[in-house]
């Protein structure tokens, strides 16, 4: 109901006449102005400041609460906060934010405080379909629609089974299912569409890709188990292992995003990382930092030669992407 130059009475009709209304109104309104009831007597109307002027625009609102906002010219791929973080070996939690769907149609907001996915049930906040898989991704999804906001975890990056009562998704990020059946530890940095997410586990039980590694000619490091598909670079420590020596053993290695390109490699020099007995530690060991281009189907790792003795060892500490 709108106000249309004000409030006028007129004398009702004989059809008017024999039903119940009783409403009451101001004796004037501002033009084009959202009447609003007045009390809970559902009788007095009053003025608004809310106003839909003759071509179906909407102004003087002061904000809005949903859990999902429909309509068009939406800020394109906006996601604030939002942030995913490692509640249990089985569980994953959201923190409050907002965002746009993945299709950029509507908006999805999550007011209240932290939910959890968790990996051994299955519908809103479980797995999508199907049952518990080892040594896989699982993309986290925030959906919502008539039944509410809540979420899912799917193997699928972009096209996870809906419950009913939810239309609307965006992906937050990603969880790893170890072989033991754990959801690997992990720490998700960044509140807008670029995160970062860093290993929260053990190097030698879980982050290790490569162990006294020796190769004479270019060899591929897988590291999927460690990076996820949509990653564009992660982060990588290498250093020398038992039999390396200070001033002869090196070893060079390149993402393979770069591998081919001589000037891209990287060269580690010295001896076993903390060994100072070996005429000094001789060690580059810093964490790298190798691109890596998501969707096209390259093996998510790096490249790697070594000389002599250098014998490479290297963990994966973490991956950096855009949601």
């Amino acid at each position: 109901m709108g106000f249309d130059g004000g409030f006028t009475r007129t004398r009702p009709s004989a059809a008017a006449a024999a039903g119940s209304g009783d409403v009451s109104g101001p004796g004037s309104a501002t033009d084009n102005a959202v009447a609003r009831f007045d009390g809970a007597g559902g009788k007095t109307l009053q003025n608004s400041s809310i106003i839909i002027d003759d071509s179906d625009n909407v102004s003087g609102m002061g904000s809005v609460t949903a859990g999902t906002f429909i309509g068009g010219n939406l800020n394109r791929h906006f996601i604030n906060e939002l942030s995913m973080s490692h509640v249990s070996v089985t569980t994953v939690g959201i923190g409050t934010g907002s965002c746009t769907d993945s299709t950029n149609s509507v908006y999805m907001e999550h007011t209240a405080s932290q939910f959890s996915i968790a990996i051994t049930t299955s519908g809103i906040n479980g797995l999508d379909a199907g049952s518990e898989a080892t040594s896989k991704w699982y993309a986290v999804f925030l959906v919502s629609g008539s039944s509410g906001v809540g979420g899912l975890l799917s193997l699928s990056d972009s096209a996870p089974t809906m419950p009913s009562g939810f239309t609307y998704k965006r992906r937050l990020g990603w969880v790893y299912n170890h072989s033991d059946d754990d959801l690997q530890n992990f720490v998700q940095g960044g509140t807008g569409r670029e995160r970062e997410c860093y290993w929260g586990e053990t190097a030698a039980n879980y982050l290790n890709v490569l162990t006294n590694g020796d190769a004479a000619v270019r060899t591929a490091v897988d590291c999927s188990a460690l990076i996820p598909p949509t990653a564009h670079g992660y982060t990588v420590r290498m250093y020398h292992g038992d039999e390396s020596d200070q001033y002869r053993d090196q070893s060079y290695a390149t993402p393979l995003a770069l591998s081919g390109s001589g000037p891209n490699w990287i060269a580690i020099r010295g001896g076993k990382y903390g060994d100072t007995t070996r005429e000094g530690p001789g060690l580059m060991a810093a964490p790298f930092y190798f691109p890596q281009h998501p969707g096209d189907g390259q093996i998510r790792g790096f490249d790697y030669i070594t000389y002599y003795n250098g014998e490479l060892t290297a963990d994966i500490l973490g991956w950096k992407e855009t949601i």
